[in-house]
């Protein structure tokens, strides 16, 4: 490739953020292609040459040359996918502001299209990658790939320095600075207190923009949707946090011209995010090539209704739809390639179906702030393929072309309803087996059923020493039973019935092959006495009113109080169950309200007026729990709903013999108010356990368990034993049941905020309140942050400290997830203890690499460890924790694996 660049920028004036910004040169420095670094490295690094374009300030006017161009010649000789450049002479000020992109190295012998598939797509942030048509003699040629592919890319910037109307901003508490002239009416975002100083200044976008959550109504749980209430015309208006002296701040999606990207996609919807909107349609092969441009923090992107192998050149990786990035990264995320399964028959790894899926960088200072988005996947019609024409269009050869401007011809009609009809034929079959019939007293065997209820519960985070009042819980529950007036009437309603009394994350399991049916019960707001002959939950008049907690674990842009506390948070009661990597109608049973979907939130038990909760912690917000009035709190939707989501068997292959037979954890966590909820707990996993194993008591291994984050596994495996024959000693395989592992399911947790003794007077301040959102509130392992004494503090006896009890001879399963809300990284290791990085590499070379640690854990994360003994473990305590001591294992993320002596 061969670069001219062309510097036409030149002094830029001090602002809010930083001091003027020199006539420097600008260069092109890449990363991954191969360059002659004396000249073509787009830097200034030792005895190199300077490799940028000069200012135009910078250079005489009569000069004869053009100085302000630079040459750069790069050479791409391997499929790289996503290659991150940006300017690297002056990146500390330029690069927050946007100069950063991606080179694409596609699959060799392919043509780049725009979604119009009729445009050469040389730039753009989506496209279709088509394998080149047979030559002029109509002889075929080579190409990386068989079948075409659509691609979209997503560019994340943080510390971006924006500026905003009228004056929003928390109290400031430094004076302000009279080094420069104001620009009238700017109001910056998270200045820093000084230039050049080391706070987290600005905010964050994605491809240049952003949706913060500000902007997108009072009730958390409509934040993502596109068809919410609050797009109404009568509810358009001024800001919803109108306070004395603030200017009225229209809704974003109330404004008319909608900025969309240049390119030749459908329409976005009235209540679409700014951010991008990637088009597609059901089941169709798509990279998302994401990269970091800026500039600091870590990130953690995640993706509703779709997953892609963890290395992407490799099927035998695991599924995962979560990813940790930062500064300078770049990933390609596969989704849906075509994959031969174990058997050797043709599948398609990660299929998805219609309807809106949320992107996320999902930790709460990211969302809060706008990273998210969607990919719409379109209803297959003619009047869609015409906006957006299929990619079976793409496979047939083009042999009509614009030589002038080399644009391939459009559809024909009649190759428009072949391809309806291909897409209507292969939609038949559907991306999900057909859902079983299956009620209470016919159950289906390849369905396993739950009933979850979500409610309140003081998490004893460190005993009574330290606890969160306004803790939330999801628990299991033996039965639903309906809700009965007095005089005998259903009110439509469920209650749960037989819940359990454990105070431990959720933990489910199914089998590969399995359909789950959950039945998720909101029980968040409850009477105070219960309806006459009825014996159910009533609520706990030692626990405070619901709403948001006193001292919430404050985000960037968040506005507060004189005391530096979060003063105007709204909740929901809304409740609901997400789940990653399992295959679902993402419509119906998301657990979000995202896009143009469903609603798949649950409401509230409707409260009477003397329940209703009133919570006096912010005095700036008359009413901070947002009860929608269109619907729920009993007016249409009910107190709970059913989710069907399958476990299909890509996600627990092989058998229990075999490496590749380990399952895999999926995540759960509440979207009814991803603020609100996931800090206060309402987090879960589902485990897939191999089809042959199954999970039982580990103090009665005769009783199974399906719930719960510490289970025994059996199973009838082959053993490897010498036999006697006639003919001599020779390798017998014979089948046994025996327990095979010993499973614990351990979830990280950041951002909460504790309680002295269950105090709301008195919540934990931070380590240093001055530090950044990144850093606030506490952390725990699976709701327990035992108190740490310095300067021994893993020493036991610890009355807070959780001890988990193995066994010598088992190998040890580590479910290990991340439930956390803030971005900063956490590692994991357990003393002693080593496991495979990467599996799939040992199954395809008899060996792989091993460590004792895990790194770039951030929220959403997924990761299954197995560590097998040699004979024995070593009998004693060994700790397991976190890597940083100041910043997590002080503040109680740790705990102790007690291995018992194989005597005992």
């Amino acid at each position: 490739m061969e670069l001219r660049l062309r510097n036409t920028l030149g002094t830029v004036k001090a602002d809010h953020f930083d001091f003027p910004g020199h006539p420097v040169e600008c260069g092109l420095h890449v990363h991954l292609v191969k360059f002659d670094v004396l000249a073509a490295d787009g830097s200034c690094s030792g005895w190199n040459y300077l490799s940028g374009a000069s200012s135009p300030e910078a250079v005489p006017k009569d000069t004869f040359t053009a100085p302000n161009v630079s040459l750069h010649r790069w050479v791409v000789d391997e499929e790289f996918g996503t290659c991150f450049f940006h300017d690297h002479l002056l990146a500390n000020f330029r690069q927050k502001r946007g100069l950063f992109a991606a080179l694409i190295a596609e699959p060799n012998g392919t043509r780049w299209l725009l979604p119009n598939q009729q445009t050469p797509a040389w730039a753009g942030s989506q496209a279709v990658v088509v394998p080149r048509g047979p030559d002029a003699r109509g002889t075929s040629r080579d190409a990386g790939i068989v079948e075409p592919f659509r691609e979209a890319g997503l560019a994340l910037g943080d510390y971006v320095p924006l500026n905003r109307p009228g004056n929003d901003l928390p109290p400031q508490h430094f004076p302000l600075r009279d080094d420069y002239d104001y620009p009238p009416g700017d109001d910056p975002l998270n200045e820093p207190t000084l230039l050049g100083g080391d706070d987290d200044p600005g905010v964050m976008g994605v491809n240049y923009r952003c949706a913060p959550m500000r902007y997108r109504g009072k009730d958390p749980s409509e934040w993502f949707s596109s068809s919410r209430p609050a797009l109404k015309p009568e509810r358009f208006g001024p800001d919803p946090w109108p306070s004395a002296g603030d200017a009225e701040h229209p809704v974003l999606d109330a404004r008319e011209g909608h900025l969309s990207p240049p390119l030749p996609v459908p329409a976005k919807h009235r209540g679409d995010p700014d951010t991008p909107v990637i088009h597609t349609y059901p089941g169709e092969h798509l990279r998302i090539r994401l990269f970091q441009g800026s500039h600091e923090e870590q990130h953690s992107f995640m993706l509703n209704g779709m997953r892609w192998r963890k290395d992407w050149h490799n099927p035998r990786s695991p599924l995962v739809n979560q990813q940790t990035l930062g500064i300078s990264e770049a990933f390609t995320l596969d989704i849906n390639p075509p994959e031969t399964a174990a058997d050797r028959t043709e599948r398609q790894g990660s299929p998805y179906g219609v309807g809106d899926h949320l992107w996320q960088f999902t930790v709460m200072d990211d969302l809060w702030l706008g990273c998210w988005g969607l990919i719409r996947s379109h209803q297959p019609n003619a009047q869609n393929f015409r906006e957006l024409p299929p990619l079976q269009h793409s496979t047939r050869a083009v042999t009509r072309m614009d030589r002038e401007f080399g644009r391939a011809a459009g559809p024909t009609e009649e190759e428009l309803t072949e391809d309806l009809k291909k897409f209507k034929d292969r939609q038949s079959k559907g991306f999900l087996p057909a859902r079983p019939p299956h009620t209470a007293d016919e159950p289906h065997p390849t369905v396993r059923e739950y009933v979850v209820v979500a409610q309140r519960h003081e998490h004893p985070y460190a005993g009574h020493a330290l606890t969160d009042p306004w803790g939330l819980i999801y628990r299991t529950a033996e039965e639903a039973l309906p809700e009965i007036t007095a005089n005998g009437t259903a009110t439509g309603n469920l209650r749960a019935a037989g819940v359990s009394t454990t105070d431990e994350p959720l933990v489910l399991r199914a089998h590969p092959g399995e359909w789950l049916k959950i039945t998720l019960i909101n029980e968040v707001l409850l009477p105070k006495q219960n309806i006459p002959g009825q014996d159910f939950a009533t609520a706990d008049p030692h626990l405070p009113d619901f709403g948001p907690e006193v001292s919430p674990p404050r985000l960037p842009v968040e506005h507060r109080d004189e005391l530096g506390r979060p003063d105007r948070r709204t909740v929901s009661p809304r409740v609901s169950l997400h789940p990653s990597l399992l295959l679902y109608d993402v419509v119906s049973d998301d657990g979000s309200y995202t896009g143009l979907n469903h609603d798949s939130t649950v409401a509230a038990l409707k409260p009477t007026e003397d329940d209703a909760p009133v919570h006096l912690g912010h005095d700036a917000v008359p009413d901070p729990v947002v009860q929608r009035a269109d619907h729920g709190a009993g007016h249409r939707d009910p107190n709970w709903r059913e989710y069907w989501w399958y476990a299909d068997p890509a996600l627990a292959e092989g058998s229990p013999g075999e490496d590749a037979s380990h399952g895999r954890t999926c995540y759960l966590f509440d979207m009814g108010d991803i603020r609100n909820h996931r800090h206060h707990g309402l987090i879960g996993a589902v485990v897939i356990e191999p089809k042959d194993l199954t999970p039982v008591d580990p103090h009665d291994e005769n009783r199974e368990q399906w719930t719960g984050p510490h289970v025994h596994l059996r199973g009838r495996t082959r053993m490897e034993i010498a036999c006697e024959t006639e003919d001599g000693t020779t390798l017998c395989h014979p089948e046994e049941e025996r327990t095979v592992a010993q499973e614990f399911v351990l979830f990280l947790q950041d951002g909460l905020r504790h309680f002295l003794h269950g105090d709301i007077d008195q919540p934990l301040p931070d380590i240093s309140p001055s530090d950044p959102p990144v850093d606030v509130g506490q952390k725990a392992i699976s709701y327990r942050s035992p108190l740490t004494p310095h300067p021994h503090p893993l020493r036991l006896p610890n009355a807070t400290a959780s001890v988990q009890e193995a066994e010598a001879q088992l190998p040890i399963w580590w479910r290990l997830v991340c439930a956390g809300d803030k971005p900063r990284n956490h590692t994991f290791t357990v003393h002693n203890f080593v496991w495979d990085l990467a599996p799939w590499i040992r199954q395809d070379k008899k060996a792989g690499p091993q460590a004792g640690a895990v790194t770039a854990i951030s929220a959403g994360f997924a990761q299954d460890l197995v560590a097998k003994p040699d004979g024995y473990w070593d009998p004693g305590d060994h700790a397991y924790r976190s890597g940083s001591f100041r910043w997590a294992v002080a503040q109680g993320m740790w705990g102790i694996l007690r291995i018992q002596d194989k005597e005992h």
